[in-house]
């Protein structure tokens, strides 16, 4: 994707003349940030060149109270080494501890991220805060305000990359884009760009390749250029939608063998699926009919579902299990937790490996929107 590269490029970028230090990913629900901002954390973490991370989600009320971005990474970034704890960690606990605004947070910040940078000028120390637009409305005008007096406090470390994702609500816009001498860079992800819509494309024609691959699919042809050309345009540059139509039609198969890949195809192909949420009310209601008697079956998923939106930090199904030890009665079996996301892989694996006690089980924000919605036909879940 051009768009990774011209991150990569941002960040070993530490000259002098054409360094920036702040880049903003902005872009509406489904485009791709979370996918992009993913990459580049595998990225830098395997580059060594990744200081902190901080990811805010709306339904953990830890991770959207703004007073905690800044002292929150100024601890990870402490944490790295053994240098930046000797030298840093000891003697600035107590302020982490004791910062109560976020104005007071993002000076420890500057401290902290610039000391860090001064060591080797030459190595990237790439932040990232993913999801801006999620923290608490009441304060989001201010973060955002806060975060844009940043830009210009980085200016002598040309080797800090400080990477920005949200979605372009106007609190945010009104600080970053229209205050001047605000320097950064803001790829804007529009899914009718050109660009976008052919890399989603390039993402269906590679996924359902190995699709076809996995369940010995590729003697009959299948996929042909026509059935990639239908779902990219019911896509229409959502890659949330072409990487959840895919792993709907990988699930399907898994179950129901070759014979159901027609059916699943005239499906996605209808008209209504275009819209992500209809095709998550089509992946539900297979999994979970509306004629259904199960009350455990539903109370398993609101206990499940509800505990991997608002964890703080993801964790594995290992970890999972132990921390739900879930049994519909005292004498019961405990809930098999790695079976139930390989019944959900569709909305909670987004690539194609096996599910293991490895497994990180993540949904997209835009199915949070959708399963908290107020829509009648949930009321089951």
């Amino acid at each position: 994707m051009e768009i990774l590269q011209e991150i990569e490029d941002w960040i070993d970028d530490c000259s002098e003349v054409s360094s920036e230090n702040f880049l903003w990913i902005v872009g509406p629900p489904g485009c791709g940030k979370s996918a992009i901002t993913a990459s580049i954390v595998d990225k830098c973490k395997s580059k060594r060149v990744l200081g902190a991370q901080f990811f805010i989600n709306r339904n953990n009320h830890d991770t959207t109270n703004p007073n905690c971005y800044f002292p929150t990474v100024a601890r990870e970034l402490a944490r790295r080494s053994d240098w930046t704890q000797r030298h840093l960690y000891d003697a600035l606990k107590g302020q982490i501890h004791s910062v109560a605004t976020p104005e007071e947070g993002a000076k420890l910040f500057v401290h902290i991220v610039g000391t860090v940078a001064s060591k080797d000028p030459t190595t990237p120390v790439v932040i990232l805060f993913d999801g801006l637009d999620e923290t608490s409305r009441d304060s989001l005008e201010d973060t955002a305000r806060i975060f844009s007096d940043l830009f210009t406090r980085f200016r002598k470390f040309h080797n800090v990359k400080i990477l920005i994702s949200s979605r372009p609500e106007d609190e945010i816009l009104k600080s970053f884009k229209y205050t001047p001498d605000k320097r950064f860079i803001e790829l804007y992800l529009r899914t009718d760009d050109p660009n976008c819509l052919r890399d989603v494309k390039t993402f269906l024609t590679q996924r359902l390749k190995t699709i076809s691959e996995r369940h010995d699919l590729s003697s009959s042809g299948w996929p042909d250029e026509d059935d990639v050309e239908k779902l990219a345009i019911q896509a229409s540059g959502l890659f949330i939608w072409a990487v959840t139509a895919s792993n709907h039609i990988n699930a399907r198969l898994r179950l129901q063998g070759k014979e159901i890949l027609k059916t699943v195809l005239k499906q996605l192909d209808n008209k209504a699926m275009k819209e992500i949420n209809t095709l998550y009310r089509t992946i539900l209601d297979f999994l979970y009919p509306k004629e259904l008697d199960d009350p455990w079956a539903f109370e398993t998923f609101r206990r499940l579902i509800g505990t991997i939106m608002v964890l703080r930090e993801p964790m594995n199904i290992r970890d999972l299990s132990a921390l739900l030890d879930l049994q519909e009665m005292p004498h019961s079996d405990h809930v098999d937790i790695r079976n139930f996301v390989e019944k959900l892989r569709t909305l909670l694996v987004s690539d194609l490996d096996d599910v293991t006690e490895e497994t990180i089980p993540r949904a997209h924000k835009s199915f949070f929107d959708f399963i908290t919605g107020d829509n009648p036909d949930l009321e089951r879940f």
